[in-house]
């Protein structure tokens, strides 16, 4: 069974070019992050709970992170032009 939820998003930092958004499940299900977009950011430079994820879309199975209830992880990624 799918069930769609949707992460609570909130930005940690942003300078020195470099955004860092926490990703926090608040649902009582589980969630998978898959994939990820930006716009202006050096993709070879991203992490994903610390783990390059580079640019790989989707993110490879090995690197995609469940969250249960509760749970966060950041992503960060370097950003290239305004």
């Amino acid at each position: 069974m799918f069930v769609k939820a949707f992460p609570k998003l909130s930005v940690v930092s942003a300078k020195d070019n470099q955004l860092v958004v926490k990703i926090e499940n608040v649902s009582d299900s589980d969630i998978t992050i898959t994939d990820y977009a930006a716009v202006s950011a050096d993709t070879g430079s991203t992490t994903l709970n610390g783990q390059s994820v580079g640019n790989s879309h989707p993110i490879p199975v090995g690197k995609q992170v469940t969250l249960a209830k509760g749970q966060s992880t950041e992503l960060k990624m370097n950003i290239t032009a305004a």
